[in-house]
């Protein structure tokens, strides 16, 4: 489990303590490292658990010309054959899964290169020369991502809702339909959170945030749904099962 942390906006060389606060409000996602980098129109953070490069793999990481940087939350599965087949188009300087993302986004449409990735995961992406962050999640909504508009349009983004609000940027208002949600059946809606302008990036989707614009749209397909005739066969073959 590791943590990701950012803000978008003009001046962002100028949010280190706020961006600071966000890191270390969820510093017991990462207790291996922790990292921040900032750009004009970008600040990312990232708290690390070393699993993947022990010693290469820290983040954020950024290509070799320093014009793209991310922060990555998770596991790619199967990654090393992708490294393998992409050896010979991207200049590879680690041995990480992190990577992999870089050389993936220069295929340039979000949802075809976003499909590819196997895993559990939850990203952001800054492009330094078109000022574009290209964000995503898993299909399994397995790694959290939440994200909100600051005072000034800004897009503030992290692993957990308390970093949001640690960032000073976001002023919570509780959402009344989510808040009853909540009173019925004791959880939020999974692609909802309890505050009205905070938002959950949905499993299976990507975002774009360029020139004080977001977009959302689908990266790949969702879990299949189970029909309640298939959960029947399904529960009666485990009952089936230990009983024998």
């Amino acid at each position: 489990m590791c943590g990701i942390a950012g803000i978008v906006g003009p001046n962002a060389r100028g949010l280190k303590a706020p961006l600071q606060a966000m890191t270390d409000r969820i510093a017991h996602r990462g207790p291996d490292g922790e990292g921040r980098l900032f750009f004009d129109g970008a600040a990312l953070g990232h708290r690390r658990l070393s699993i993947v490069d022990l010693e290469g793999g820290a983040q954020p990481l950024t290509s070799r010309d320093e014009k793209l940087a991310v922060v990555f939350n998770g596991e790619l599965y199967g990654y090393r054959e992708l490294l393998g087949s992409l050896a010979g188009q991207y200049p590879f300087k680690t041995r990480c899964d992190t990577e992999l993302l870089l050389a993936l986004y220069r295929a340039g449409d979000p949802a075809a290169w976003i499909s590819r990735l196997r895993g559990m995961f939850a990203f952001a992406l800054w492009d330094e020369n078109t000022r574009t962050l290209t964000c995503a999640r898993d299909p399994f909504g397995e790694k959290p991502f939440y994200y909100a508009y600051g005072p000034s349009g800004e897009l503030v983004f992290a692993s957990e809702v308390k970093a949001l609000l640690a960032s000073g940027l976001i002023t919570p208002k509780v959402r009344s339909e989510s808040l009853a949600f909540y009173l019925r059946r004791l959880y939020v809606h999974p692609t909802k959170t309890i505050f009205e302008n905070v938002h959950c990036l949905p499993p299976a989707h990507y975002l774009v945030f360029k020139d004080g614009k977001t977009t959302v749209g689908r990266s790949g397909r969702r879990p299949p749904s189970t029909t309640r005739s298939a959960r029947r066969t399904r529960a009666a073959s485990f009952a089936g099962f230990s009983r024998t």
